[in-house]
């Protein structure tokens, strides 16, 4: 499975290969980006999901959305590569992630600071007509708009094994195909197991899961679950993401 981002969308977006198979459905037009990967280590298969949410209506705090996705993204093979426990690589990336994110809040904060000077010794006249896109200053930018562990979400599976990390903005649960029973996984990094037959899901935290029906779920498909909880989230803009691991 070769790395992919997924950008907010209208309606679903499906992706199924010889891994796994996801859905994932917005509802609206949410600033929340999802990551799903394959990592080969020493002959394990890793698959890796985060689910990245902006939370904040800031403009600054969105560009900052993308930013730690595509970090995560560059530095997720270094993680897991140099920690064998799937909690102490997860914790291992979101603390590098932060590092980084930190790094170019802090970059950005001398452009602008830069580019204030610079303005200031312009000179204008009448015919000018500069309308530069309104952007929030750095200093409306708050370390909760920027910081992963506010809103990355982290899953790591490798065999019945899967951890968590974040907490992030988002649910993390595992539905079982064969009764709809659903298993919620604990904020933070943890490792619980992972049966066969198990699909995991990430949203809203207030992911209605007591309504995944036992007909619903035998179905096994990740886009049935993934299109029921949506529609039955009470938040207007949301991103349901659901991932079940084929080998």
């Amino acid at each position: 499975m070769q790395g992919g981002i997924w950008y907010p969308g209208s309606g679903r977006q499906i992706h199924v290969d010889n891994l796994v198979s996801c859905a994932r459905i917005d509802k609206q037009q949410p600033c929340n980006l999802s990551f799903i990967t394959s990592l080969d280590v020493e002959g394990k298969t890793i698959i890796l999901v985060v689910l990245d949410g902006c939370g904040s209506h800031n403009k600054r705090a969105t560009s900052l959305t993308h930013e730690r996705v595509y970090t995560f993204q560059d530095l997720c093979s270094e993680a897991f590569e140099s920690h064998r426990d799937l909690s102490h690589a997860i914790e291992y990336l979101m603390s590098r992630v932060t590092t980084a994110i930190e790094g170019r809040v802090q970059d950005l904060r001398e452009d602008e600071k830069e580019m204030e000077e610079i303005r200031a010794q312009w000179t204008y006249d009448d015919s000018d007509d500069i309308q530069d896109e309104p952007l929030e200053s750095m200093d409306t930018l708050k370390a909760q708009d920027w910081t992963p562990s506010f809103h990355s979400t982290v899953v790591a599976i490798s065999g019945s094994d899967i951890a968590v990390g974040g907490p992030g903005a988002f649910a993390t649960a595992l539905v079982d195909c064969s009764t709809g029973d659903a298993t919620w996984l604990a904020p933070g990094s943890m490792t619980a197991r992972i049966k066969p037959n198990d699909v995991l899901v990430l949203g809203p935290r207030d992911l209605p899961l007591d309504k995944v029906t036992p007909t619903i779920a035998r179905r096994g498909e990740s886009v049935d679950i993934a299109e029921l909880l949506s529609s039955l989230t009470a938040e207007n803009e949301s991103t349901v993401l659901c991932v079940k691991v084929l080998v």
